[in-house]
């Protein structure tokens, strides 16, 4: 009977959150705190863990997960509010604690990289390069002041599970420094924004790659330009606003992200007052 190494885990490298206590890494949102009545501070939590498909082997093919994400401190609903959008965003998880959101993504991400892969057994018993079994997933935050004091957050996420290339996106986050909830689109914009922003999107994106027309955008490599919207994926910076289209939400992968960005001026008549 074969042996199936590949339901093993190896822990090779764990430093779990005692992050949000002493001792932590800790950065504060920008040069400064919020313009709010309670200080904000993030604390950096700082997460590697490998898992191994064969315990008995050291080249064995492995899973390495990598997650440094700042999170706030305190019990207040700021934080809360704050912590429960990046765990959403990060993680898709509702109502956990930073350290139970981290706990769940690791578990849940190590028992379907080794149950997926039982023929590795075959591959290695074949003598074959089992390479391609090697899988990475990192989360990387970070934080910083923008547009009047408001919490501009950063999530890098990227997974590689075989294949040419891996998957990269980036999520920005917006959260009022007074109650900690997630900025959207429609916080921010007066009624009925959608059709003038997404003009201004057109016209700037045109600007940028030097197109005149929507035929000419969609020569240059983007596809449904003429269904541009305007993504929840933005950053109010402290100059301009800016939205990021992820590899194939509008162009291919080798074209990478779209950036787009709308100085406040360009948009005054939008922005709710």
């Amino acid at each position: 009977m074969k042996k199936c190494a590949y339901s093993l885990i190896l822990f090779f490298t764990f430093t779990m959150i005692g992050c949000l206590g002493s001792g932590s890494k800790n950065s504060s949102t920008g040069e400064g705190s919020a313009a709010t009545d309670e200080s904000i501070v993030f604390s950096v939590c700082d997460t590697t863990i490998k898992f191994i498909m064969d315990t008995f082997d050291s080249n064995s093919p492995c899973l390495d997960i990598e997650i440094s994400l700042p999170f706030t401190q305190g019990e207040s609903s700021l934080s809360g509010n704050i912590n429960s959008g990046i765990i959403y965003a990060a993680f898709g998880l509702d109502n956990m604690s930073p350290q139970a959101a981290i706990s769940t993504l690791i578990n849940n991400a190590g028992r379907e990289y080794l149950a997926n892969r039982p023929d590795y057994i075959n591959e290695k018993s074949a003598d074959n390069s089992p390479a391609w079994f090697n899988h990475r997933l990192m989360i990387k935050g970070s934080n910083k002041i923008g547009y009047k004091e408001c919490i501009n957050y950063t999530i890098d996420n990227y997974y590689y599970e075989g294949g040419a290339h891996g998957i990269e996106n980036l999520i920005l986050l917006n959260f009022d420094p007074k109650s900690g909830k997630e900025i959207k689109l429609q916080d921010f914009f007066v009624e009925n924004f959608e059709e003038p922003l997404t003009n201004l999107l057109l016209e700037s994106l045109s600007r940028q790659i030097g197109a005149t027309s929507i035929a000419e955008i969609n020569d240059k490599g983007y596809f449904n330009i003429e269904e541009l919207y305007p993504t929840e994926n933005f950053q109010l910076a402290p100059d301009s606003i800016i939205f990021v289209y992820n590899s194939y939400e509008i162009a291919p992968y080798s074209m990478g992200r779209t950036r787009i960005a709308l100085g406040y001026n360009q948009i005054e008549n939008l922005i709710k007052k």
